[in-house]
């Protein structure tokens, strides 16, 4: 019996169906086909979600440095929860694969924010974790450091995945007051920039 792969279904990079699809054709066999890829780092896990994969020591830091980050953007609340427990931080990894720019600026940010006082972010209090992060809020709109750019993009990306996500904004239903509870105290100027 010939195995007959579903390319459309199979998790795995297109180089890897090729690769996968001429191991067939030449009649190797499911078994050693099988074993070709998975020497070769290109078996069916390559395509598995973030939350499957096995974390290093460092990743593992990484990870709870970024869950810190985007807790502390988006906090839980009585309506919704924190964008840590919806997964944000990651999705975000999920996104800056290893040897990326993006991935390498995630790294130098998360770094920066563990070694700014002495101990990691994640251990740090919601006072403390703010004020580093307003720190990193007030470098120069032209700072093209990888701390700069780190906290832009986790900042963008955190809000874009937060706000798509139905349980992120499921706890508004409930809510019956005003969209301003308080109204637009200063009306009668002009607008300012947020400090």
């Amino acid at each position: 019996m010939r195995f007959q792969p579903d390319f459309e279904t199979i998790p795995i990079a297109e180089s890897a169906r090729r690769v996968f699809g001429r191991l067939v054709d030449a009649l190797i066999g499911r078994r050693n086909a099988m074993r070709l890829l998975a020497a070769s780092g290109l078996g069916l896990g390559a395509g598995l979600a973030p939350s499957l994969r096995v974390a290093t020591a460092s990743e593992a830091a990484l990870e709870a440095t970024l869950k810190a980050v985007v807790d502390t953007l988006v906090p839980a609340d009585r309506l919704s929860p924190s964008a840590g427990d919806l997964g944000i931080h990651l999705e975000i990894l999920a996104s800056a694969p290893v040897g990326s720019a993006a991935r390498t600026r995630l790294d130098a940010g998360c770094r920066w924010l563990d070694d700014a006082v002495g101990v990691p972010f994640a251990a740090l209090g919601d006072e403390e974790r703010a004020a580093l992060l307003s720190r990193l809020d007030g470098l120069p709109p032209d700072d093209k450091s990888d701390v700069a750019h780190f906290f832009r993009d986790v900042r963008r990306g955190t809000m874009r995945r937060y706000y798509a996500r139905p349980e992120a904004i499921a706890g508004f239903a409930s809510f019956d007051g005003p969209p301003q509870p308080v109204g637009y105290p200063k009306h009668d100027r002009p607008p300012t920039r947020i400090e």
